[in-house]
């Protein structure tokens, strides 16, 4: 079959996405792989969406190594135990990732005992599909890796040989088949997991080695890599995520968290030694997520008074070269919009977004900033908060958004007759006030009272390129009131 006949849409970590990669690889089938956050299956330009009806038609085109029996009942009992997996496996398994304390508990159980009427499909077969995988093998497979993964961050088990042994061993040989192996694993373990993505580069790839030789040095190497996911990354989520006593107490965690992994650096330049290795490269991230938060709330998560050995770390980290070409910009995470906004304009002088002249470019960057630490987090708080601290957001977020509106001093854009940085910077945020205001019942913009600003954010999406980017505003308008509902 022509690669060019057959097209999948997908988001990589998708498992919807995976199941049908799965599929068209046992088929044999060559097919052109687009990045999208949809799946969808184009075959001789038709498109077809939901997994399960895209391995149903898989099958029914390609009739080599067969997904569904040929016998009608036993076709039947296949979407049965397909089905079951979707609409009671996963959203419990879900649930167990998601809910916190009783609720967890309850889920948990719930994901147990759903996980074990499935198993009952094996019907003491090695697989769902016989001795050979098949349709359920296919549908369901993902789940056995998510309940494994589930079950090691919340520290409760959903699979195990002595209450589930035929699903137990059904998802180890799963593992096992090449061309599942291909995809998904690495040392019987889900390639999902980032440490150990990063072993499997490292014994893959010998090149620039990122474990150490020694045996005690590689044991050091992966105990602080594991206690930077485990410790530091939780609390400063936590601190990020959290107001009040509850972020202090957070941001002290933090803090302390850091100071022990610290003191993993030895005196050495990197936890590598004199380059970075498997740590630095594990917790890179960190420096830039713990300075950022540290902006945001205004506490100060690493500095060189307290963290001497980790503040150099990081500066340090951040000239390697690689690590810049991927992160920084003027010593600053590229990871903030405003930041990358004035890198492509640096770079690529064509249609330029900033104004030449220095003190435009100040308002500019002024009026930027203003949208990101004013107007932002009172439209959030508008958002996700009820009773009269929404009524209190609101009033918040209306003046700030007015004095927004005074940037455009009669201009047509903030950027004069056309768009530039400060529209570019606060454009969506005229959407997103716009979508907040439909779903709590209040206009945060509008023509009688910011008359400025509501032209402008009609001109703004009348723009062909805005206009080409923007997604459907039904399909968006239903993925905020989605969002809405978690608060």
């Amino acid at each position: 079959m022509a690669e060019d006949s057959v097209k999948l849409l997908g988001y990589w970590a998708s498992p919807f996405a995976i199941r049908v990669k799965w599929a068209l690889k046992l088929k044999g089938i060559q097919y052109q792989y687009v990045e999208e956050d949809l799946q969808i299956l184009v075959h001789d330009d038709k498109p077809l969406a939901e997994s399960l009806i895209i391995l149903e038609y898989i099958d029914e085109v390609w009739k080599q190594n067969p997904l569904l029996p040929i016998d009608p009942y036993e076709r039947a009992k296949a979407r049965f135990w397909a089905k079951f997996a979707d609409d009671k496996c996963v959203p419990a398994v879900m649930a167990a990732f998601n809910k916190k304390g009783e609720e967890q508990k309850k889920a948990a159980k719930e994901a147990r005992e759903n996980l074990k009427t499935l198993e009952s499909g094996l019907e003491g077969r090695r697989f769902f599909g016989g001795e050979t995988i098949g349709f359920v093998d296919i549908a369901a497979g993902w789940i056995g890796c998510w309940a494994r993964m589930t079950g090691e961050i919340i520290g409760i088990k959903l699979i195990d040989a002595e209450t589930m042994p035929l699903l137990d061993a059904w998802f180890k040989d799963f593992l096992e088949v090449p061309l599942i192996k291909e995809f998904l694993v690495h040392d019987d373990k889900p390639l999902a997991e980032s440490l150990i993505i990063l072993e499997y580069i490292d014994e893959v790839w010998k090149q620039n080695p990122l474990l150490p030789i020694d045996p005690y040095e590689r044991a050091k190497a992966r105990f602080w890599a594991k206690f930077a996911d485990d410790k530091c990354v939780p609390a400063l989520m936590a601190a990020f995520s959290k107001k009040g006593e509850e972020q202090e107490k957070a941001a002290k965690e933090a803090r302390e968290n850091l100071k022990t992994l610290e003191s993993g650096l030895e005196g050495k330049r990197f936890f590598g030694g004199e380059t970075i290795g498997f740590v630095d490269i594990a917790a890179g991230w960190i420096g830039c997520w713990a300075r950022m938060t540290g902006e945001i709330i205004g506490i100060k998560l690493i500095d060189a008074e307290t963290m001497p050995l980790l503040d150099a770390w990081f500066k340090d980290f951040l000239e390697v070269p690689l690590i810049k070409e991927f992160l920084v910009h003027d010593d600053k995470p590229l990871a903030e919009s405003l930041i990358n906004l004035e890198y492509i304009d640096e770079v690529w002088k064509q249609n330029p977004l900033l104004p030449t002249d220095p003190y435009e470019r100040a308002k500019a960057q002024f009026w930027a900033k203003f949208a990101d630490d004013k107007c932002v987090p009172a439209l959030m708080a508008a958002f996700s908060k009820n009773g009269e601290e929404q009524e209190r957001a609101v009033k918040e977020a209306c003046e700030n958004l007015k004095i927004l509106e005074s940037g455009l001093e009669g201009k047509r854009f903030f950027g004069g007759e056309t768009i530039g940085f400060v529209d570019i910077a606060a454009g969506w945020i005229g959407c997103w006030a716009q979508m907040t205001g439909e779903i709590i019942g209040i206009k945060l913009i509008d023509a009688e009272t910011m008359p400025l600003l509501d032209a402008w954010f009609q001109d703004f999406l009348e723009i062909p390129l805005i206009k080409e980017c923007m997604p459907p505003q039904d399909k968006l308008l239903e993925h905020i009131k989605e969002l809405h509902k978690k608060f």
